[in-house]
C-alpha cells in the first residue's frame, strides 16, 4: 500500500519535470543571452571608439567559437549601422531568440580643483562629473539546441535521482513489511495450532504495542486452554474410573444394574454439564478476549495513515479475529453435545428437531426428516436426555458410516390403555453392513445400557445395501414418568 503513493508521487514528479522543461530551457536562454549582450557591449565600448573594429572582430569570433549557444553576434555604431557581424560555422539555429544591450562611452571622473580655481584640501567633499554617452548596439542571436540539451541532461539526472529514491522506498517498505509481517503470521499459525489440539503453543514476544500484547495473549490463552484440557483429561479419568467401578458393580443384580447404570448416565451427565460450563467460561472467555484485542488493533489501524505496514496488520488482525471466531463457533458446537439445552427450553421434539437441523447444515450430510405423533411433550427428566442421547447416536453413526441420502427420525409416544411407551426410530437408505461380521462398537454398547437401564428394547436392521434401521422402544408407565422425573 506505501509504494501506490509513493509511485503516485513519483509519477507527479515526472509530470511536473517534463511541463517545466521548456520553461527552465527559455530562463536559461534568456539569462545566459542576457549575459553575453552585457559582455559583448562592455567590451565593444574601445572598438567602436576608437575604430579598430578587427580587434571587436577577433574577440567576438572567438566568443562564438567558444559558446555553443551563440548562433550569431552583431554590433552596430550609433547609427545603427552594422560594423561587426560574426556567425557561428557550425551547424546552428537561431531559434533561441534576440538579445541586445546598448554600448556606452563611459568618461572617466575629473576633478577641476573646484569652480573657484582655488585649491582645495584633503578630506574636502568635491563634486565630480561622470558624462555617458550611447555609442552603439549589440545584438545576441542564441541557438535553442543547447538550452534543450542541457535540459534533457537535467531531466536525465533528476530521474536518475528519483529511480534511486523510489526503488531505496521500496526496499526499505519491503524490509519493514516483513518485520511487521513476521510476528503475525507466528501468531496466526500458533492459533490454527491451538484450533487443531495443541495446546502447549508459547510463542517469542520480541515487539512492544499492540502486536506484543497480541503475542502475549495468545501465550496466556494458550495456557489456560493447556491447563484446562489436562484438568479435563484426568476428570475424564477419574470418571472413567468410577463408571467401570460402578458398572462391575451392576453386573450383581439385574434391579441393582439397572439403578447403578442411570447412576452413571447421570453422573456423565453431571460431567458434561461440568465441562461444558468450563469450555463456556474459560476457552469461550479467552477467545473473545484474543478477538477483542485484534479489533483494537483493527481500530488503530484504521485511525492511522495508509501504509504498507497499517494493511499487513490489517490483514493479519483480520484473519486473528476470523481463527478466534470459528474456534468460538466449535466450541460452542461442543457445548451444546455435552449438555443438550435446549431440552429445557423447547423438550424433546424441539431439541432433536434443532439437533437434526445442526448435523443437515454439515456438508455431504443426508437429508433429515423428523415424523412425530402423540404427546411427546409429557417425555421429560432422565428419559428425555436418554431418548434424546439414543438419538443422537444413532444419527451420528448415520452420518459417520452410512454414505445415506435420507434419514427419517421417528419420536412417537404409544398411548393403548395400560400399555404407554416411547418409540423411536432411525430409518437410512445407506450402505448398511452384517452385524455378524461387525463387531458391536462403544457406540452400540452404549445405547443396549441406557435402553436395559430403562427396561427397553433395542433392535437393529440391517443388510449390505439395505441400509439400517435401528428401533427403540422405552416404557413409559406412570410410576416409571414419576421415577424418571426425580
Amino acid at each position: 500500500m506505501a509504494i501506490i503513493p509513493l509511485m503516485l508521487m513519483a509519477l507527479g514528479e515526472l509530470v511536473y519535470l517534463l511541463n517545466s522543461s521548456p520553461y527552465e530551457a527559455r530562463q536559461d536562454l534568456r539569462e545566459h543571452g542576457e549575459i553575453l549582450a552585457a559582455a559583448v557591449a562592455e567590451n565593444s565600448e574601445y572598438g567602436l571608439t576608437s575604430g579598430n573594429l578587427k580587434d571587436l572582430e577577433r574577440v567576438v569570433r572567438s566568443l562564438v567559437i567558444a559558446d555553443k549557444w551563440i548562433y550569431k553576434i552583431e554590433v552596430l555604431d550609433a547609427n545603427g549601422t552594422l560594423k561587426v557581424a560574426v556567425r557561428s560555422k557550425e551547424t546552428r539555429q537561431s531559434d533561441g531568440g534576440v538579445f541586445g544591450a546598448r554600448v556606452y562611452r563611459r568618461a572617466l571622473p575629473v576633478d577641476d580643483f573646484g569652480r573657484d580655481d582655488a585649491p582645495h584640501f584633503a578630506g574636502e567633499q568635491q563634486e565630480r562629473a561622470e558624462t555617458t554617452e550611447m555609442i552603439g548596439e549589440v545584438r545576441v542571436i542564441l541557438s535553442q539546441q543547447q538550452a534543450e540539451t542541457k535540459q534533457q541532461r537535467r531531466i536525465l539526472s533528476q530521474l536518475f535521482l528519483l529511480a534511486v529514491v523510489v526503488f531505496t522506498s521500496v526496499w526499505v517498505a519491503t524490509l519493514l513489511g516483513k518485520a511487521l509481517h513476521r510476528p503475525m503470521d507466528t501468531a496466526i499459525r500458533a492459533l490454527r495450532d491451538i484450533r487443531g489440539g495443541d495446546y502447549a503453543v508459547q510463542l517469542d514476544v520480541d515487539d512492544g504495542g499492540e502486536v506484543g500484547e497480541l503475542l502475549d495473549a495468545i501465550n496466556e490463552m494458550s495456557g489456560s486452554l493447556d491447563e484446562a484440557k489436562r484438568n479435563l483429561e484426568r476428570k475424564v479419568q477419574a470418571r472413567t474410573r468410577d463408571l467401570e467401578a460402578s458398572r462391575n458393580e451392576a453386573l450383581k443384580a439385574d434391579a441393582e444394574k439397572r439403578r447403578l447404570i442411570q447412576k452413571v448416565d447421570s453422573a456423565v451427565e453431571d460431567e458434561r454439564k461440568s465441562i461444558a460450563i468450563e469450555i463456556h467460561d474459560e476457552l469461550n472467555a479467552a477467545l473473545l478476549g484474543a478477538r477483542y484485542s485484534s479489533r483494537r488493533i483493527l481500530d488503530m489501524v484504521a485511525a492511522s495513515p495508509p501504509t504498507a505496514e497499517s494493511a499487513v496488520i490489517r490483514e493479519s488482525a483480520e484473519s486473528i479475529i476470523k481463527v478466534t471466531s470459528e474456534l468460538y463457533t466449535s466450541a460452542r458446537k461442543i457445548v451444546r453435545r455435552l449438555r443438550p439445552e435446549v431440552l429445557d427450553m423447547l423438550g424433546l421434539e424441539g431439541a432433536v428437531e434443532e439437533m437434526l437441523q445442526t448435523y443437515e447444515a454439515a456438508p455431504g450430510a443426508p437429508a433429515f426428516t423428523l415424523k412425530s405423533t402423540g404427546d411427546v411433550g409429557q417425555v421429560e427428566g432422565a428419559l428425555a436426555i436418554a431418548a434424546y442421547r439414543l438419538i443422537q447416536e444413532c444419527v451420528s453413526n448415520v452420518v459417520k458410516h452410512a454414505q445415506a441420502a435420507e434419514v427419517i427420525v421417528m419420536v412417537q409416544v404409544r398411548d393403548q390403555g395400560d400399555e404407554r411407551a416411547l418409540r423411536l426410530a432411525v430409518i437410512d437408505d445407506g450402505v448398511g453392513f452384517d452385524p455378524d461380521k461387525v463387531q458391536e462398537g462403544i457406540g452400540l454398547i452404549g445405547m443396549k445400557e441406557r435402553v436395559y437401564a430403562f427396561a427397553g428394547k433395542l433392535e437393529l436392521k440391517t443388510g449390505p445395501g439395505a441400509g439400517t434401521h435401528v428401533e427403540i422402544l422405552l416404557p413409559l408407565a406412570p410410576s416409571d414418568a414419576k421415577m424418571h422425573a426425580i
